[in-house]
């Protein structure tokens, strides 16, 4: 009885939603900074095949004018067990800048264009980012 409440116990955690609860490690996790999850649905289109999604994360914060984009690298990763696709967003420590001298000013950042991923609808597209990303996307399609 002791093995089927543990597997159930450990099955909870695998299942839930938070990024902090999803996988237990024998390390400490200390180290990785917060994510949070990040979900849309997105709507159903007649050709899907001809859109494609691209992923934008952007910040306010206090910058000088030179600089121009944040550096982020998105990764696709697929939920073990069920092949369902995730991606994990983290941000970079360095920005994109022409060390040009000006004020300081308080304005949004946008990461630079990224790769385009497939459309698909039929399954929520999940973002796991830092605390202090607004996560957002653009879907790009062929016009007729």
């Amino acid at each position: 009885m002791k093995k089927l409440t543990m597997a159930a116990g450990l099955m909870m955690i695998a299942m839930s939603t938070s990024a902090k609860e999803v996988s237990v490690h024998m390390f400490s996790t200390d180290m990785y900074p917060e994510l949070t999850m990040h979900s849309f649905i997105l709507d159903a289109r007649a050709e899907e095949q001809n859109a494609l999604l691209q992923l934008v994360a952007s910040k306010t914060m206090e910058v000088d004018c030179n600089v121009r984009h944040l550096n982020v690298n998105v990764e696709r990763k697929s939920l073990e067990g069920w092949g369902y696709p995730y991606f994990v967003i983290t941000e970079a420590p360095t920005m994109g800048t022409t060390l040009l001298p000006c004020d300081k000013e308080m304005r949004e950042l946008e990461s630079a264009r990224g790769e385009l991923h497939r459309y698909n609808s039929k399954v929520p597209l999940v973002i796991y980012a830092p605390e202090d990303l607004d996560i957002d996307y653009r879907v790009w399609s062929v016009e007729e």
